[in-house]
C-alpha cells in the first residue's frame, strides 16, 4: 500500500511536471478529467466492491453540454451504471462520458490520500496496494487506451467486462523478460492535457476514489490545507485524520485525544501500538503511516511493535520519544534531501521504465528494519537501546534496568541484525512480559526485501508496471557476447600515406607539434589531389 513516502513522491512529481510545463510552454497547462469505467472492479457475489463513488449534488448537466457528435467508448458505456444487489442504480457515470471542461490541475496530499481536481471535477483517491500515478506523453496515452482487451479473470464473462489496456511493445524494456506475451495495465481515471497525461494505474483493481462534480470550478483555495474553503470536504469520504506536515496542530490534538482514549479504557489500551498506527479505522492520529513506515518509526524511537498502546502512553520516557518524533519523521518525506535522494525521474522518455537509482536509494536510506536483514543504528539510538535493556535477551521489557558504562558506544553507528519475532521486525532482544496485552512470537527466518526481484515491495519505484521493465537477471546472463575489443576501422587507411598518418594521429597528445602539422599538410594535399 502507498504510504507517506510514496504519496509525497507522487505529489512532488505532479508539482514538478506542472512547473516544467509552465516554463516550457509559457502558459498554465490545462487538464480535463476522463474516467474509464470499463476498468473498474466488479466485486464478487460475496463482496460488493465499488471503484468510483460519485457525488454530483452540486452539479447540473447544463454546466457541460453534451456534444452530439461525440461517441464514447462502447466498453465504457456498458459499464456506465453500477447497480446494487436489488438492481437499483447505485452509481451513474454516464454524465462523465463526454469531453469535460479543462482547468488548472490542482493536487494535494493528506496522509495516504491524494486529491486532484481540474475544471468542474475533483477526485480523492484512497491509494491501495499497487496503485500509483504515472505521467506520460499524450501520444503514448492515446496509443495505450486505443486498444483494450479482456482483463485477467477466471470468469470469462467478468473478464470481458473488466477490460485492460495494452502496453505497446516499444514501451517494454529490452532484456526485461523472456516472456514475450503482451503486457497490460488498468487505468480507471486520468487527467489529460494537450501535451501530457497523469494516469492512475492500478494492477489489482482495488483502488477507490470519490468523484465530486460542481457547477463551480475548483480553485487553489479549495486545495489549501486547513482553509475555510472546501478543504475538509475533500477528505470526508475515506477514514483518515489530519496530516502531520500540513495540519501539524490538528495532528497534535488528535494524538492527545488518542492518548486520553487509550489511558482511560483497558479495551483500547490493550491493542498493540502497531495496530493503532496501521489501521485508519482505529485512530485518526497516525494518518500517513503504513506497515513499513511504522516499523521504521518504532525502531527510531526504540519501541517494540507488539507493545500495547497503554505501555507507550503510560511510560513517560517512551511517550516523550514517541510523541516528539512523529512530526519530524513525517516532515522528512517532504524535505529536499528525500526528494533529491528518492524522487528523481528515470533517465528515459518511457513512462514505464524502472528507476534503478530511486529504488536503490530508497532501500539503502529509507528502509530500516522492515524485511531487512541488517540495519545501521546511530550512536545515540544504540545507547538508548542499551540503557533500556532492549538488547539484553535476559531482560524483560518494562522492568527497571541498569546498564554498564562499558556497554555504551562512542562509534558513529553500530550494525545490528534485524530479527522477526512472530510477525514483528525489530532489533529488540529483550523478552516481552507474560501478559496477554503484549504480542510476541517465535523467531522466524525471512527474505530480505532486496532479494524479492520483481515482486512489488515498498518505495516510490516499486510498482507492478515499472517493475516488469526491470532487467531480468536470467535473460541478461544468457546473452552471449564476443570477447576482446573491436578493431578500430579507418576508411582512409587504404592509402599508403594515410595509413602512416592515421597511425601517428592515434598517438594522441604525446606526438610532437611539428609532426602533427606535417600530417595535417599531407592530409590537405591528399584531399586536394582527390
Amino acid at each position: 500500500m502507498s504510504e507517506k513516502p510514496e504519496m509525497e513522491k507522487m505529489l512532488f512529481d505532479i508539482q514538478r511536471e506542472l512547473s516544467e510545463s509552465r516554463r516550457k510552454y509559457g502558459v498554465e497547462p490545462m487538464y480535463r478529467l476522463q474516467i474509464f469505467p470499463c476498468t473498474f472492479s466488479m466485486g464478487t457475489a460475496d463482496r460488493a466492491y465499488t471503484t468510483c463513488f460519485v457525488d454530483r449534488t452540486e452539479y447540473n448537466d447544463n454546466t457541460e453540454p453534451v456534444d452530439v457528435s461525440y461517441m464514447p467508448n462502447i466498453y465504457d458505456t456498458r459499464r456506465a451504471t453500477k447497480y446494487d444487489p436489488n438492481t437499483r442504480i447505485k452509481e451513474d457515470y454516464s454524465y462523465l462520458l463526454k469531453p469535460l471542461k479543462a482547468g488548472m490541475l490542482l493536487a494535494e496530499v493528506r496522509g495516504k490520500q491524494l486529491a486532484l481536481g481540474a475544471g468542474h471535477h475533483q477526485i480523492t483517491v484512497s491509494m491501495v496496494l499497487e496503485s500509483h500515478w504515472v505521467n506520460m506523453p499524450r501520444q503514448d496515452f492515446n496509443e495505450i487506451t486505443s486498444i483494450c482487451v479482456p482483463g485477467a479473470n477466471d470468469n470469462n464473462a467478468k473478464a470481458e467486462l473488466m477490460r485492460s489496456f495494452v502496453i505497446p511493445e516499444r514501451l517494454m524494456a529490452p532484456n526485461s523478460s523472456s516472456n514475450t506475451s503482451q503486457r497490460t495495465c488498468n487505468i480507471p481515471v486520468a487527467f489529460i492535457s494537450d501535451h501530457n497525461v497523469w494516469a492512475l494505474l492500478d494492477f489489482s483493481r482495488l483502488v477507490q476514489f470519490r468523484l465530486r462534480s460542481s457547477d463551480r470550478l475548483w480553485t487553489i483555495q479549495d486545495f489549501t490545507p486547513a482553509s475555510k474553503g472546501r478543504w475538509y470536504d475533500l477528505w470526508s469520504y475515506f477514514p483518515g485524520g489530519p496530516d502531520w506536515i500540513t495540519e501539524h496542530d490538528n495532528a497534535v490534538l488528535a494524538l492527545q485525544q488518542w492518548k486520553r482514549a487509550v489511558t482511560s479504557s483497558t479495551k483500547h489500551g490493550n491493542k498493540s501500538i502497531l495496530s493503532y498506527m496501521t489501521e485508519a479505522s482505529l485512530s485518526c492520529a497516525f494518518n500517513g503511516f503504513g506497515k513499513h513506515t511504522v516499523y521504521n518509526f518504532l525502531f527510531l524511537v526504540a519501541v517494540f511493535p507488539g507493545a500495547p498502546a497503554s505501555y507507550v502512553c503510560a511510560t513517560p520516557a517512551v511517550w516523550e520519544r514517541f510523541s516528539s518524533q512523529i512530526a519530524c519523521y513525517m516532515a522528512h518525506f517532504r524535505s529536499d534531501a528525500f526528494r533529491k535522494q528518492c524522487c528523481g525521474k528515470a533517465n528515459s522518455l518511457n513512462a514505464f521504465d524502472y528507476n534503478y537509482t530511486a529504488g536503490s536509494n530508497y532501500y539503502s536510506s529509507e528502509v530500516l528494519v522492515f524485511r531487512k536483514h541488517t540495519v545501521r543504528v546511530p550512536k545515540e539510538l544504540y545507547n538508548t537501546y542499551i540503557r533500556d535493556g532492549l538488547l539484553d535477551d535476559a531482560h524483560t521489557m518494562g522492568d527497571n534496568y541498569e546498564s554498564s558504562p562499558h556497554q555504551l558506544t562512542n562509534l558513529s553507528f553500530k550494525k545490528l541484525n534485524v530479527i522477526m519475532r512472530g510477525k514483528f521486525f525489530t532489533i529488540i532482544r529483550a523478552q516481552a512480559p507474560d501478559n496477554r496485552a503484549w504480542r510476541d512470537g517465535e523467531m522466524k527466518n525471512f527474505e530480505d526485501i532486496s532479494t524479492l526481484g520483481k515482486r512489488t515491495t515498498v518505495g516510490p519505484a516499486e510498482f507492478r508496471e515499472v517493475l516488469l521493465n526491470k532487467a531480468d537477471y536470467h535473460v541478461v546472463s544468457s546473452i552471449q557476447g564476443k570477447g576482446g575489443c573491436p578493431k578500430k576501422v579507418c576508411l582512409l587507411c587504404t592509402h599508403p600515406k594515410m595509413y602512416l598518418m592515421c597511425s601517428l594521429l592515434r598517438c594522441g597528445p604525446g606526438i610532437m607539434v611539428g609532426l602533427r602539422a606535417f600530417v595535417a599538410l599531407e592530409l590537405t594535399g591528399l584531399l586536394d589531389s582527390n
